[in-house]
């Protein structure tokens, strides 16, 4: 398993260098600051709250991309797996010349399992898969005016995405991941591949027990004529991330 992850991690840059290398394809430096919490009800208990949310820029911090939250239930697995479902919306705004002329909302569903082991000395390394289903509305509008949303574009979207985390020292570990975003079935005239996102960075644990952590990375994204851009386009995103993440329960035993 571990082979193939590192093969598909040289491979897929690769391919998004190809793909970036054609004329017609605009690549974005983007920023993205957010928080990430899933957080039990009480400690030890299985029963838990996921709250998400995050804000886009284009060209780092100049200028804006998108808005997004995420809300949800989750329910902790005996082996750290976990189960998980919610709603998340979305706000974008065009970028570049991939983009639709116009803002527009998005609406989903979604139902997620993660599947968590732990290996190597002392246990300190980890090796995560999560499987994301999307039921997703997406706000189209018409010309000449793009004034209003007059139809609703609906797709089922599965994201997986394979993650490998190993400690640098007793406060600073690494974190590489790769999610491919797929569509179920293949729209017409859009790819069954969405998108791709190649990421690393490093995770910086803000308390002993590593319930609060910070994390700076870098991805790498492929967007394969996605719904987040207009028919038929593609676009690369080179995007630097802060994201604040947490595992605090909000009751602790005493």
């Amino acid at each position: 398993m571990l082979v193939r992850y590192a093969f598909a991690a040289i491979l897929l840059p690769l391919i998004t260098l190809a793909v970036s290398a054609q004329s017609d394809v605009p690549v974005n430096a983007g920023g993205a600051y957010g928080y990430e919490g899933y957080h039990p009800f009480a400690e030890g208990k299985p029963w838990g709250v996921v709250l998400e949310g995050y804000f886009v820029r284009n060209k780092i911090l100049i200028d804006p991309a998108s808005y997004f939250l995420r809300v949800g239930l989750n329910y902790d697995l005996k082996g750290g797996n976990r189960i998980s479902g919610g709603y998340a919306t979305q706000f974008t705004e065009p970028t570049d010349s991939a983009s639709d002329p116009y803002k527009f909302p998005e609406h989903r569903i979604w139902e997620q399992f993660t599947w968590k082991r732990k290996f190597g000395s002392g246990k300190r390394q980890q090796f995560v898969q999560r499987f994301r289903m999307e039921q997703r509305w997406i706000g189209r509008k018409t010309a000449p005016a793009y004034d209003r949303i007059t139809s609703w574009y609906f797709e089922n979207a599965l994201r997986y995405q394979a993650k490998f985390i190993t400690p640098i020292n007793k406060k600073i570990s690494l974190n590489l991941n790769d999610e491919i975003a797929v569509r179920l079935p293949p729209p017409t005239g859009r790819k069954f591949v969405d998108s791709n996102q190649l990421y690393a960075g490093l995770i910086f644990a803000l308390d002993q027990k590593r319930l609060w952590r910070l994390e700076a990375g870098y991805s790498l994204q492929t967007v394969f004529k996605s719904s987040s851009a207009a028919t038929g386009l593609r676009r690369v995103n080179h995007v630097f991330s802060i994201t604040l993440k947490s595992d605090a329960p909000f009751r602790i035993k005493r």
